[in-house]
């Protein structure tokens, strides 16, 4: 349908698993507070009905742009479970990232942000108590690769573009 309507490409949010926040009417932005990197249950279904949308979409010439969350984890200080069932708390997320896989700035006794003009606290501290991962260290980089998992090789490179 989008195909012949002259549309070259879709943007979609982050199909990955992520909170739940009914207490608030679920809003938009609730997809990129990212839990885990599955694709099982999310605002786009399931992994098989969002690998038929993009094959779907390119069938019909349409280009799939997947906005994805890589850096920082969600806002809140507690925890819960996110779309998928993951459990996580502030900083343990099982079998992908724990305490140490997170800036800690040291600073305002919470890691917040509270000086935006700071430098330092600006690229190291928490926006909005959001955890920001550390991603320099290789292994840490690894643990990314997951989240392409259900997409189409062929259709990776669209989606990250500077990876094989």
């Amino acid at each position: 349908m989008l195909g012949p309507k002259g549309y070259g490409a879709v943007q979609v949010s982050p199909p990955q698993e992520h909170v739940v926040l009914p207490g608030s009417g679920y809003p938009w932005w609730q997809d990129y507070q990212t839990v885990s990197y599955k694709i099982d249950n999310t605002r786009r279904g399931t992994r098989a009905e969002f690998v038929a949308m993009v094959n779907s979409c390119h069938a019909a010439g349409v280009k799939v742009y997947v906005d994805s969350v890589i850096n920082h984890m969600p806002g809140g200080s507690s925890g819960g479970a996110g779309s998928a069932g993951s459990s996580y708390t502030h900083y343990d997320y099982p079998g992908i990232y724990q305490n140490q896989d997170f800036h800690h700035c040291g600073r305002n006794g919470n890691d917040d942000i509270v000086n935006y003009n700071d430098r330092y606290e600006v690229q190291n501290c928490e926006l909005g108590d959001r955890r920001h991962r550390v991603v320099g260290q290789r292994q840490r980089r690894d643990r990314l690769r997951p989240r392409h998992q259900g997409v189409p090789r062929s259709q990776r490179r669209e989606l990250c573009p500077d990876r094989p």
